[in-house]
């Protein structure tokens, strides 16, 4: 399980319910839960795991709530209070000895 009970009382309500286009709309924890578990693995929509459903169907709810500024609100609401940002630039990264001793070939060639 991907996302606790509590969570999902959080953003429950975000999430649209009912129909749509007269079916009866999929499980909304389950789509959280897909959408987690590419988010956590990095694999791509296709390599879904079945128990979660078609991929691409999945895929295309997702798609059509990121357009809609939804999946915006469910990660706001689900971003803890005590994240910080972190930044990293070239002066926070320090570079192996080995790339001391590089010098750049490009110093050696002439334009025309």
């Amino acid at each position: 399980m991907l996302i606790t009970d509590t969570e999902y009382e959080q953003i429950k309500d975000i999430l649209p319910c009912g129909f749509y286009k007269g079916k009866k709309r999929p499980d909304n924890r389950l789509f959280i839960e897909a959408v987690l578990y590419i988010a956590k693995t990095g694999s791509g929509w296709r390599q879904l795991p079945i128990s979660y459903g078609k991929w691409n169907s999945i895929w295309r709810r997702f798609n059509r709530l990121s357009e809609s500024g939804v999946m915006d609100k469910i990660f706001e609401t689900l971003k803890s209070k005590q994240e910080e940002t972190i930044a990293i630039d070239s002066t926070s990264i320090k570079v192996h000895q080995e790339g001391i001793r590089y010098k750049k070939k490009t110093q050696n060639l002439r334009i025309k």
